[in-house]
């Protein structure tokens, strides 16, 4: 038995936990101006100050619109210099597990938006992915770490502390691309184990070759200085004693004099740098502007596979070691009410005893962004990764409608089949026992736009049989069902057969405006949400002659966004209770541009300051440019090798200097449903000449539809778009297929919506029982996917498809995975006696855009134990592979339950 098993005092998690906030500190910082700093109240907590110094220190190695690490951030008071010198420009990571410090490290992240851009990350840097428990010297988490190494006495770390690592370089390389390119500082402080964090970043130093700070911890042997020493050396760095914090670096090292000191940092510069002592004025020089007070923030939210690595103080560095903290604040439950004045029949919501007027979107980003900005909820569709999405709205202040995803019967559900409606049933008031007392939980959402038509009362009684049971469990949150505009009898039928839904929620676009007055009309009594609300979709726009919808500017859709709220939400306050606009983020449907609010890389467009301000009453900062008219010589059916002039008239309310970018796409003229996934559409490459404002465009040679899209920068968090649609007239040619980044991921962790989608049921489907969120014995993470075949004969199978439901061919999408050597994945049965057949390609002759080529692995006898698999693709065409992932099996006599788990398509 080992020593930490033997030792008494030893826990496994914290409890009773008491927590502190903070002091608002401001510093005026020469060269800066004013600093604002969230100082901890924890007994334990030393008093910190930022000052010019600092900062300057930092500026040797880093110029404004650098990429900067903290390792250990702790509060951020090293973040903070760090990220005053990188500028509101430039990106600062700041890492730190202990969920009762991390707190405050995100609020001092959110203090100083003009002259900072922050991503506080809740986790440690490790090199596998994993749960690990940190020792405390105290029961208030002020300072501890992780302890593996028995000659340091663990006696003194009396507190643990369960907290979860990811590897660093994988999140920087999948979250952080193109910022890992301006990688140019960073600061590692974690309690002697700097140097296992520095190693698992090994590709990423060597590549980019920052400047690293990092700690001789004073425990540390003379053997592991001089092993610390010699990394830095074998990588081409020279060694330089760091002075402290205000002073810098100092003088180059030997490799002896790493034991001349007990306890020290140091500073590793490569070889090729030369240290330079920038004098205040030619600091000042190099500084940058303060930039708008919106727009900052990036996706802070950690990959799921990221094994992270962090530095941290002292003590921190047992937090960095391990952790996204999944062990966060739930000490005080939400207490949700829904209460209605009988003489004014006016409905409130009410949290914790306070009204609670909802100012949400639909999505998960940009949660730093979404509270700058004035909301305070967001929306889920479904379950997936659900702890964390509470855990980092809860982080911030924000609310969850926490959503339930229902079958739909155009999808293939059966509201008849009881079986089928029970097990839906379950698996909801799983989702409720399981999180019903995390504080972020705001309502529970049965389902989205299920009901389709709403002729069918077996779906309002589904609902409502679940709405019910949720009362029965918790009775501290509303429940809310989701509706697809209000049809002719959708109010009528709610009404009448779901007695236990407390709030409608209605999903509406191009008539937003009536809402109100429609749903009264109805006959609708109870309260409602507007669930989704954004531009007039495409399904409701003028199209063109060959039917492509035009879809209206970023402006025209904020107007849009903010006549809706004002009707349907704001001037009904009395009946309705908030709304969740759609969406926040950014989605392939119909075009990459309709819905989203944020472009991809989190930047804003116009409907979201249209939101911020019916939510405040006051306009953003810095507002985003309008793209006034998009003109372009010659619309409508082209001929092929045709060119013509295109040109964006903009106007920017601040006269910021503007960037634009233009990209011509192929346009399938597919009027998705919101419901349903669809493939972005492919670049055409070499379409466009020239930039700026104005540009040449030749049409390709392949006949269909095009979109000419232009994208405007104000470099100041803000961007308008706008597209118009364009026709070849000419035989259509195929559009080749994307070709993704590798590992491609079909299934992790619960998640099955990108790339490929599990809508392919093939044979005895009803049969098939498929549960994505399996959380008995997971290979990795905390979910695999259960399938189980309840039928003893036939047969019965699911593809994972590109996109959903094109069984022919007939549109565009899979991907080319030429560079993908194999697709890999886990998987084990229930008895070790099950078969399945395995296959990648489905449709190799129908349509034009079918699989490339198919291969499988035939009647695969799986085992008890998780056992990886490989199909290879060196023998088949992949240029082109519409089904992405499939199985089948025969009946067997019996039941059968097996489960798979991280399934991705990898290359070298």
């Amino acid at each position: 038995m080992s020593l930490i098993n033997l030792i008494p005092f030893r826990r496994d998690a914290p409890s009773n936990v008491q927590e502190f906030g903070y002091d608002l500190k401001s510093f005026d910082v020469e060269r800066v101006g004013q600093v604002e700093y969230a100082q901890w109240q924890h007994p334990k907590e030393t008093q910190k100050s930022i000052t010019a110094p600092m900062v300057d220190a930092v500026r040797q190695f880093v110029q404004p619109g650098d990429l900067v690490i903290d390792i250990g951030a702790h509060t951020g008071d090293t973040t903070l210099p760090m990220a005053l010198a990188t500028g509101p420009t430039g990106m600062t990571l700041a890492l730190e597990p202990n969920p009762y410090v991390y707190k405050i490290l995100a609020k001092n992240a959110s203090l100083n938006p003009e002259l900072t851009r922050i991503d506080a990350l809740n986790f440690a840097a490790t090199q596998e992915d994993g749960k690990f428990t940190f020792h405390y010297t105290d029961g208030m988490y002020c300072n501890g770490g992780f302890k593996t190494q028995q000659k340091w006495p663990l006696f003194r770390r009396r507190h643990p502390l369960l907290v979860e690592g990811k590897n660093l370089n994988y999140v920087l390389k999948t979250r952080y691309p193109e910022w890992l390119k301006k990688l140019t500082y960073v600061k590692v402080d974690a309690e002697g184990y700097d140097l296992k964090i520095l190693r698992t970043l090994l590709p990423t130093l060597s590549e980019r070759r920052p400047v690293i700070r990092c700690e001789v911890f004073r425990k540390l042997v003379a053997s592991e200085r001089y092993e610390l020493f010699d990394f830095f050396t074998g990588l081409g760095y020279d060694v330089v004693r760091y002075l402290g914090i205000e002073e810098g670096p100092g003088d180059k090292m030997n490799r002896a004099e790493m034991t001349a000191t007990k306890h020290f940092d140091i500073v590793a510069v490569p070889k090729a740098m030369k240290l330079r002592r920038a004098a205040p004025a030619e600091l000042q020089a190099s500084h940058i502007a303060p930039r708008s007070e919106i727009g900052f923030a990036h996706d802070a939210i950690p990959d799921a596979r990221t094994n992270a690595v962090r530095t941290l103080d002292p003590v921190r560095l047992f937090f960095c070691f391990l952790v996204l903290s999944v062990a966060s604040d739930l000490s005080a439950q939400s207490n949700v009410t829904l209460s209605r004045d009988d003489s004014t029949k006016e409905y409130q919501l009410l949290r914790n005893g306070e009204p609670y007027f909802i100012r949400g979107v639909g999505g998960q980003v940009e949660l730093d962004l979404l509270k700058q900005l004035g909301g305070n909820s967001i929306r889920t569709w479904g379950a997936d990764n659900l702890q964390q999405v509470l855990e980092d709205a809860h982080q911030r202040g924000l609310t969850v409608c926490v959503g339930m995803w229902l079958g739909h019967p155009r999808h293939g559900f059966d509201y008849s089949d009881e079986k089928a409606v029970v097990a839906q049933l379950e698996s909801c008031l799983k989702i409720v026992e399981r999180y019903k007392t995390h504080p972020a939980v705001l309502l529970w959402g049965i389902g989205n736009e299920m009901e389709e038509s709403g002729d069918n009362p077996a779906v309002w009684y589904a609902v409502d049989h679940i709405a019910r049971e949720i009362k029965r469990i918790d009775p501290n949150h509303p429940t809310v069902t989701v509706i697809a505009e209000l049809g002719d009898h959708k109010v009528e039928s709610l009404h009448r057969f779901c007695p236990h839904v407390d709030i409608v929620g209605i999903n509406s676009y191009g008539s937003i405006a009536t809402v109100a007055e429609r749903y009264h009309k109805q006959g609708g009594t109870k309260p409602y949400i507007i669930t989704e609300h954004g531009p007039r979709g495409p399904w409701e726009s003028p199209k063109t002659a060959w039917g492509a919808p035009i879809e209206p500017t970023s402006a025209e859709k904020a107007e849009h966004y903010a006549q809706g709220y004002r009707h349907a939400v704001a001037d009904n306050a009395r009946q309705c209770l908030g709304s969740y606009t759609f969406l926040w983020g950014n989605k392939q449907e119909t075009t990459a541009t309709w819905f989203g609010m944020l472009l991809p890389d989190g930047t804003r467009l116009a409907a979201a300051d249209a939101i911020s301000h019916a939510w405040t009453g006051r306009p953003v900062a810095n507002r985003c440019p309008e793209i006034v008219e998009l003109n372009v010589d010659g619309v409508g059916k082209l001929a092929p090798g045709q060119k013509f002039f295109a040109a964006a008239e903009v106007e920017d309310p601040e006269q910021d200097e503007l960037e634009y970018r233009w990209v011509f796409r192929s346009d399938a003229v597919v009027v998705a449903n919101g419901n349903d996934a669809q493939s972005a559409e492919s670049d055409v490459t070499g379409a466009i000449q020239g930039s700026g404002s104005q540009v040449e465009v030749e049409m390709p040679d392949g006949g269909g539809g095009y979109r000419l899209f232009v994208y405007v920068r104000d470099g100041r968090g803000g961007a308008a778009v706008a597209n118009v649609p364009l026709y070849v007239d000419a035989p259509i040619k195929a559009i080749a297929a994307a070709k993704p980044k590798l590992p491609l991921v079909l299934y992790e962790n619960g998640a099955t919506s990108e790339p490929y989608t599990p809508s392919g049921f093939m044979g005895n489907s009803t049969a098939i029982e498929f549960d994505p969120e399996c959380t008995d014995n997971p290979h990795a993470g905390e979910k695999c996917l259960r399938v189980k075949y309840t039928a003893a004969d036939q047969w019965g199978g699911v593809v994972w498809q590109s996109p959903a439901n094109d069984w022919d061919g007939e549109r565009p999408g899979g991907f080319d995975l030429s560079d993908a050597t194999a697709l890999e994945f886990w998987a084990r049965g229930e008895t070790g006696a099950e078969r399945v057949t395995f296959l990648v390609g489905l449709n190799t002759t129908d349509g034009l855009y079918h699989d490339s080529g198919k291969t499988e692995l035939s009647s695969v006898q799986l085992t008890t134990d998780w056992k990886r698999y490989r199909i290879p693709l060196d023998a088949i065409d992949a240029s082109r592979i519409k089904n992405g992932f499939g199985f089948s099996l025969a009946g067997q006599g019996r039941a059968v339950t097996f489960y798979l788990d991280d399934v991705r398509y990898v290359g070298e």
